[in-house]
């Protein structure tokens, strides 16, 4: 009798995408030696505020102020909800985007132009609607140097400051956030204007404008540019 040669059955080398457990990791391909990061790993992300500033009659914007107490953990594109409503809480209007999470960072999260229609907005609320799928931070970080903000108030409030390009590669599509407080540290107002196209090395001046006066003096300006997780 001839009996057939039976080949050995050789396992695959395991991967962060087998979908196994396998190789060190915590979870399914997820820490390890997995960019991927299991949740169970990551501290939670808070929300530090959420408020409303009226724009013009019939607008108003939103920010809610995050922090991320990881110092080595990132998401990208998170999906979100912001809601504001009015005195007796119901709701007057709904925006839901997507943002990414920076590792150790606190950040802003900006909504403008929302219509409020003859409605007194009074509070704001905000949710992530998805748990973030935490990465590790890659080696390249994009990066934005800035120089002191200059405040006008006359005839409206205006301000402008400068910022370089300090990333290993040209930027684009960047939005920045301008929020400026009184002398108890409340948010008075938030504006937001897009870096179209920044090379590297070079510097560009953004201005941050407002159609309403601010209700007290201001005590400092914090400028956020929403930097793009380089891959």
């Amino acid at each position: 009798f001839l009996f057939p040669i039976l080949k050995p059955i050789v396992a695959p080398n395991p991967t962060c995408s087998d979908g196994r457990q396998n190789q060190g990791e915590l979870g399914v391909d997820c820490s390890g030696p997995c960019q991927k990061i299991c949740s169970s790993e990551a501290a939670k992300v808070s929300v530090l505020w959420v408020r409303p500033f009226k724009v013009a009659e019939g607008v108003v914007s939103a920010v809610a102020y995050i922090s991320n107490p990881n110092p080595s953990f990132e998401a990208k594109r998170v999906p979100y909800t912001m809601r504001v409503y009015d005195g007796k809480n119901l709701l007057v209007a709904e925006r839901r985007g997507r943002t990414d999470i920076p590792a150790k960072a606190s950040f802003p999260v900006f909504e403008g132009g929302i219509p409020s229609g003859k409605t007194e907005v009074k509070t704001a609320f905000f949710q992530f609607l998805d748990e973030p799928e935490w990465q590790r931070i890659s080696g390249e970080t994009a990066s934005i140097s800035l120089g002191a903000p200059r405040l006008e108030t006359e005839p409206f409030p205006k301000v402008s400051v400068s910022g370089r390009n300090d990333s290993p590669r040209t930027l684009q599509n960047v939005p920045v956030v301008a929020i400026v407080f009184d002398i108890e540290g409340n948010a008075l107002a938030a504006s937001e204007t897009v870096i179209d196209r920044l090379p590297k090395d070079e510097t560009t001046e953004l201005v941050f404008t407002w159609g309403l006066p601010f209700a007290s003096a201001v005590s400092r300006i914090e400028i956020y540019p929403r930097l793009p997780l380089l891959p």
